[in-house]
């Protein structure tokens, strides 16, 4: 008999969706790099960026300049 996991705790982290994993293995592997640096990586981070931003925004009904990164939780509330 096959025994299937269900996994109820999604308020502390979620299984991403494959293609949002593709994206970010993207990001940490071959095109990582700081969005603020002026060299070609950076810059190629930070077109990602862009792209994830307005996608985000799309996503929610907001303005891409409305839309915030952060790198953790405790970054977001101070943020708020």
């Amino acid at each position: 008999m096959m025994r299937r996991e269900i996994y109820l705790d999604n308020n502390a982290t979620t299984r991403p969706l494959p293609e949002v994993r593709e994206a970010m293995m993207r990001v940490l592997g071959d095109d990582f790099g700081n969005p603020s640096s002026a060299h070609s990586a950076g810059d190629r981070v930070r077109e990602a960026m862009v792209v994830a931003r307005e996608a985000v925004a799309k996503l929610i009904g907001a303005a891409p300049d409305q839309i915030v990164f952060t790198g953790s939780g405790t970054e977001a509330n101070n943020t708020v």
